[in-house]
This record gives C-alpha cells, sequence and structure tokens, in this order.
C-alpha cells in the first residue's frame, strides 16, 4: 500500500482497530511474526515491545483527578499517605480531610469553574486544596510563591481569581498588589499547620502570629472553620474536557508560561504510568522534594504518589547540598530529582561509607544528565548496593509532565526511556517539518499523547497554533522545540534545544556534543556552552565551566582549555572550536534547579579575564 494512504487509513483507525494494530506491531518488533517496516517511528512504533500485551488493550476509564486518586485508595484507609516531619497521615484522613477544605470552599463562595489560586510549598495543606478544588468542580491555578509581584498580579488578573491560598511569607508582598484586582479573600497558611505537636509548638515560639487584615486575609484555621457551617453533601464533580489545572513552564529558555491541562490529561499520564511495569508498588516510600506550582511536582510527584498507594514524604524547602541528609533520614525507596542533587549524592561524603540498597527507583528529570555523570551516578548506587539504575525522565509542561518512561527492561545510558503506551512520537526535519525516515537521525521531537494540553493561558493563549499543529490525517502534534533522535529500538535519546542549536557562520553546531567531550575531563563538575551574538560570525560558542573547587587555579584552567580544543579539533568540524571560556564557581540556575541559559547568553564572554580565559576568534 502506498505509504500515504496507509498514513491515511491509521490515522481513522477507530479504538478497537488501534489496539489490534498496537498488538500487530508488537509482535512485530519482538520478531515474533514477519512483516515489512516503514522505516517511520510514528508508523513502526518498536517501542511497543516494551509493553505487555494487557496494557496495550486497556481503556482509560473518564473521570476527575479527585476521583481516579480516591477511587484508587477508598479500600486502603489505614495506609500512610503522608509523612510531614514524621507526622504520618493515612489514606483514609487524607480523604477526610479534602472533604472538609471542599466545604469551607463551598461556604467560602467557590463555584463550579471558579479558578482558585494556590501559592504553595509541599504540604500537607497543598495536597488537600489541590483535590478539594478539583473535586468541586473549580479550576485550581498553581503559582510560585518566589514569583515578582508584577507575575503574581498578572496570574491573578488573567485568572479572575477572587481567592488566593497562599505561604504566609509572602502575605506582605500579596498585601501590596491585592488593591485593582478581583482578590476578595487571602488564606493564609504556615507552613507549620501540621507539623507534629512538639516540633509544632517549638515553631509557634519562634514565629508569632501575624496582625491579619480582616477585611482581606484569612488564617487557615478561620478558613476551616466556615466548613463546619456547610450541612450538605459534598459535589464530586466531573466535566469532560474541561480546564481542571493550570500550572506554569520553567521558563529556562523563554519566557514562563500558563498551561491549561484537563482532567483527562492530567489522568491518562498516571494511568500510563500505572501500566507501564515501572516497579511502583503500594506502602513505598516516596522522597517528595518536588514543588506543586511545576508541572513535575504536581502531577509526577503529588497525584502520582496518591494514585499509587504510596507513602509520600513531603519536603516543604531545602538547600541541594540536604539531599543526601534526606536520603539517609526516611531511607526511601523512590527518589525524583534532577541532575543537580543527583551529583550531590554522586559526591556526598555522608554518604562514602553507606548502605544504600533501600532504593529501588533513582529518577532524574527536568534536565539532561550527560553520558558521562549518568554512568557515574549509576557506578556510585552500585558500589552502595541500591537496587535502582538512574533513570532519565522527559516530558514538558505542555505534555502534563511526562512523555516517554524508563524500565529496567529497556534502560540505555542516556536515553530517556520508551515512549508512554498511549502516545506516539515523531522526529521532524526542522526546515522542512517532514517526519524523517529512518532511525538515528537528530530532529525536533513532536507529540502525539492524551496528555497534551489544551492550550495556553492568558497572553501566551496566542502561541496555541505555533506549538500545537494538525497534520494532513488530523493528529495534533506538540511540537516540543527539542532535538532528539530514535534509536533502532524506538529509545528516545534527547539532544538539545532547538533554541540553543549555535549557528555560526551559516554552520549548526549542537551544544550537547561539546558538552559531552568537555565533561570527559575528570576535574570539569559542571559545563554549559550557550551562543553569544557576535557581529562577523553571527554566534559563536562560548564554554561556562565549573571546576572541582580544589582544584580551580590558573594552571587547571589551562589544562582543561588545552584539553577541549584538541577534543574538539580531533572529534568535531572546526566551526566547532571554542570562542570563550568562562569558568566560574557556579552555572547559574532558575528558581526550580533548571540551568539558566538566559543568564548565561547575557553573560557572554566576561571582562577583564585572565589572558588564558581571552575571546578567541577563528581565522583572526
Amino acid at each position: 500500500m502506498e505509504l500515504d494512504s496507509y498514513r491515511k487509513k491509521i490515522a481513522n483507525l477507530d479504538i478497537n482497530e488501534q489496539k489490534l494494530r498496537n498488538l500487530y506491531l508488537r509482535k512485530l518488533s519482538l520478531g515474533e511474526i514477519q512483516g515489512p517496516l516503514t522505516g517511520y517511528a510514528s508508523i513502526d512504533m518498536p517501542w511497543l515491545k516494551y509493553f505487555d500485551e494487557n496494557s496495550l488493550s486497556l481503556d482509560f476509564e473518564p473521570m476527575s483527578i479527585y476521583q481516579l486518586m480516591a477511587s484508587k485508595n477508598s479500600s486502603y484507609q489505614e495506609d500512610i499517605a503522608l509523612s510531614y516531619f514524621g507526622n504520618k497521615i493515612t489514606y483514609g484522613k487524607l480523604l477526610t480531610n479534602i472533604d472538609v477544605v471542599a466545604k469551607s470552599l463551598i461556604n467560602l463562595g467557590v463555584k463550579k469553574g471558579d479558578i482558585v489560586i494556590m501559592s504553595m510549598p509541599n504540604t500537607p495543606e497543598a495536597e488537600y486544596i489541590f483535590y478539594a478544588i478539583n473535586k468541586i468542580g473549580a479550576v485550581i491555578n498553581s503559582v510560585d510563591p518566589r514569583a515578582s509581584k508584577e507575575v503574581i498580579k498578572k496570574d491573578i488578573i488573567d485568572s479572575n481569581a477572587k481567592f488566593f491560598f497562599s505561604l504566609d511569607v509572602i502575605d506582605d508582598k500579596l498585601k501590596e498588589i491585592a488593591n485593582g484586582t478581583s482578590l476578595e479573600k487571602i488564606i493564609s497558611i504556615s507552613p507549620y499547620v501540621s507539623l507534629p505537636f512538639p516540633l509544632k509548638q517549638v515553631m509557634k515560639i519562634k514565629n508569632r502570629k501575624r496582625n491579619f487584615d480582616n477585611n482581606l486575609f484569612m488564617n487557615w484555621h478561620k478558613f476551616l472553620d466556615l466548613g463546619k457551617k456547610y450541612t450538605g453533601e459534598v459535589p464530586n464533580i466531573y466535566e469532560p474536557n474541561a480546564p481542571a489545572v493550570i500550572v506554569h513552564t520553567g521558563g529556562s529558555t523563554g519566557t514562563p508560561k500558563g498551561v491549561i491541562l484537563s482532567n483527562e490529561n492530567f489522568n491518562s499520564l498516571i494511568y500510563q504510568q500505572m501500566y507501564s511495569n515501572m516497579g511502583f508498588e503500594r506502602n513505598k516510600k516516596f522522597l517528595n522534594i518536588l514543588p506543586p506550582f511545576i508541572a513535575l511536582g504536581l502531577n509526577n510527584a503529588m497525584h502520582l504518589s496518591a494514585c499509587l498507594g504510596l507513602e509520600s514524604i513531603m519536603i516543604p524547602s531545602f538547600e541541594p547540598e540536604d539531599f543526601p541528609k534526606l536520603i539517609m533520614k526516611y531511607k526511601p525507596n523512590i527518589v525524583l530529582g534532577g541532575p543537580i542533587h543527583w551529583n550531590i549524592v554522586m559526591n556526598s561524603e555522608l554518604l562514602d561509607d553507606k548502605d544504600l540498597s533501600f532504593l529501588e527507583i533513582c529518577c532524574s528529570g527536568g534536565d539532561k544528565m550527560p553520558k558521562e555523570i549518568q554512568e557515574k551516578v549509576q557506578s556510585f548506587l552500585k558500589k552502595h548496593n541500591a537496587k535502582a539504575n538512574i533513570w532519565l525522565g522527559y516530558g514538558a509542561t505542555e505534555t502534563s509532565a511526562g512523555t516517554t518512561c524508563v524500565k529496567n527492561d529497556c534502560f540505555r545510558y542516556e536515553s530517556v526511556g520508551a515512549p508512554y503506551l498511549k502516545n506516539i512520537l515523531k522526529i521532524c526535519d526542522t526546515d522542512t517539518n517532514e517526519e524523517i525516515r529512518g532511525y538515528g537521525n537528530i530532529g525536533e521531537l513532536r507529540v502525539h499523547a492524551p496528555t497534551i494540553m489544551m492550550g495556553y493561558f492568558g497572553d501566551a493563549k496566542n502561541e496555541n497554533d505555533s506549538v500545537i499543529v494538525t497534520d494532513e490525517y488530523g493528529k495534533k502534534w506538540y511540537k516540543t522545540g527539542d532535538l532528539a533522535h530514535f534509536d533502532s529500538d524506538g529509545m528516545v535519546y534527547i539532544d538539545g534545544r532547538i533554541k540553543r542549536i549555535i549557528t555560526r557562520r551559516g554552520f549548526k553546531i549542537y551544544p550537547s556534543y561539546v558538552e559531552s567531550l568537555i565533561l570527559k575531563h575528570p576535574l570539569v563538575k559542571e559545563c554549559a556552552v550557550v551562543g553569544v551574538a557576535d557581529p562577523d560570525e553571527l554566534n559563536i560558542p562560548v564554554a561556562n565551566i565549573v571546576l572541582k573547587e580544589e582544584y580551580d587555579d590558573p594552571d587547571t584552567r589551562e589544562e582543561v582549555v588545552a584539553f577541549i580544543d584538541n577534543a574538539i579539533a580531533n572529534e568535531l568540524p572546526e566551526y566547532s572550536t571554542m570562542a570563550g571560556y568562562n569558568f566560574l564557581k557556579e552555572l547559574p540556575k532558575t528558581p526550580i534547579g533548571k540551568l539558566d541559559f538566559k543568564k548565561l547568553e547575557k553573560m557572554g564572554i566576561l571582562e577583564n579575564r585572565k589572558q588564558l580565559q581571552k575571546k578567541f576568534y577563528l581565522n583572526k
């Protein structure tokens, strides 16, 4: 059959035909049957070999975010849901507390479809608020409490929000910006509310009660008192394909944007993780360090752990340097962090002689982890008896924070795994936008999945059509903006951001290739290569390097520069030679711990450097 006709036919398959086709492709990729392959990943889907036949035949039951969580835990009410500084909260108590908050929301005046803002760290109250808002059919807009006054005020105005749940430390900021907005009540919440009794008393002494403006502010206990006046049934609302959550992108390579996600978007990711045989088991301990104001924290941490029946160890705030202490204190079975956290674990003196056999699943997400670092982390885990491989994750806020998954049967160094079982991925030429045939070729990664956002929120909605495109066969695809490639088994490898491609004299430089060479030097701790504007060459590549502190001296810097120049000369085209080197004490990070490439680009090539760090130009 002609390729285009075949594409059109499979695009129009009904759900049962799709299941049969997927089962056929699974057998084909396993070699159980013989047949033709097209060479196009979106058609051949070789990753289906990693899922069993039962999983490929599953349908996802439509329901709200709250309803999915409650349905998975109604029979396990004595199991521990949350652990907060030693305070253990069961699933039964979690469900009860959600209802109390829901009643208070109703008496406060929250109605179906209203947007309610929550600006909270990782606390039990944040989880109660999240599920209660969803249960009564309202929409939660989760905002970073560290955001500027201007950003928060714009969120309030865009949301037309009447009610704002906030961490008490930003009360003064909110008081300044409330005028001229729709806000009627700010519910101010201390992070100490759910502390166990002795610790709570100590913190109360240290932190005296604030004087509230009763017309605008209300504390958490006064808010809960509202629920006592509600005597009716708590509504349990699910409206198909309606907005449920607004969460914001990280903005590491662009302006942060609000992303609208439905119940179906959120839940489809959880369903796919449940049926991907990733090794999650009920009652396992999950170290939850991710804040609920990012999609990864709200969905892959809070909602996932609750739906799987895990014990979520909630950490409201910590410095990355505390990560090893938290691991030893709580001995979790499941840990999700970023490359910055695993770097600290690997170099921690605290863990030098420790047995980490309790670690069963270790994931790294939110940023790229180079192969050299992944190999070192993997070796560290095995040396300390951990049962886990270090799995790399991949997702975007626009895809509900999850696109691919890694399991022990599809682990590869540098790979972010295989697409989830309901997802279809393809690699497209960045110039022609056509899908690239064959495996191993780099292009833009595009995603067709039930997790794809409804659209951007506020002013950013003007960008919807530029990031979500419909092909000629009627399928909607999210343009990730990431460069990637498949191997022949359908495993995905991320090669960088399209925005990070450095175009020098008409030639393209992929920063990730250069960074992998730099990291081969044993004294390099971190690095990031960025493009800096140049009038002669359009863009020039600059390497920003952090050396291991004890070796950071002029002689070592000179040695590292010589090593990099030699490595690039031997392995990459001459236009990839660095035009400058900046040696820094640390690389700048965004508030959520990602590398801040915008800041590095603005930094350029630093002035007043030693001779070693001067500007180098080719052919000059």
